[in-house]
């Protein structure tokens, strides 16, 4: 296929159903293929130390078993009642795994004197090994038992929503 320029009568294309279709595949390493993201605004507590679910998910199916997945988690207003110089810890699992290679199981997002609110952000780089359907879910602890945290609380009203953004990143 070729394009010709020839100074009397313009361009010259081929037509274009006779141009190769491109895909995925040929897009160079580290290049964005797809782009999911999805919204919380739903506000959920615990006083647990566990990791619990937020309920805040989002899919992706890779189109390669060799691609990356890079999981962005922003915003939110994580907010601690009435405990002083406690933290709170969030997550991000794979399907059923805690892919947080933190000594924690988690990051630290916020460490609180009474009241405090504090929007936050984690970022990480998945390699699932997969083309399946990949779902990716938040969760959240406290640091000790009886502190009561929380998503999407700012000060006793709804805070920022949380976005959970996935970019699968070609291998």
């Amino acid at each position: 296929m070729s394009i010709e320029l020839n100074g009397t009568t313009g361009i010259t294309t081929p037509a274009l159903d006779s141009v190769a279709q491109f895909s995925s595949a040929d897009m160079p390493a580290g290049s964005v293929l797809q782009v999911v993201q999805s919204v919380w605004t739903t506000k959920v507590s615990t006083t647990s130390t566990s990791f619990i679910t937020t309920g805040h998910t989002a899919s992706i199916t890779p189109s390669s078993a060799s691609n990356k997945i890079l999981v962005s988690l922003a915003g939110g207003g994580w907010y601690n009642a009435n405990v002083s110089n406690k933290s709170n810890w969030t997550t991000i699992y794979r399907d059923a795994i805690n892919i947080e290679p933190v000594a924690n199981g988690g990051f630290e997002v916020a460490y609180f004197n009474a009241y405090a609110a504090t929007p936050h952000s984690v970022t990480y780089l998945d390699n699932p090994a997969t083309t399946s359907a990949t779902t990716y879910t938040i969760y959240f602890r406290t640091e000790s038992g009886g502190t009561n945290v929380y998503t999407q609380l700012s000060g006793g009203t709804p805070g920022v929503p949380v976005t959970l953004t996935l970019m699968e990143i070609a291998g």
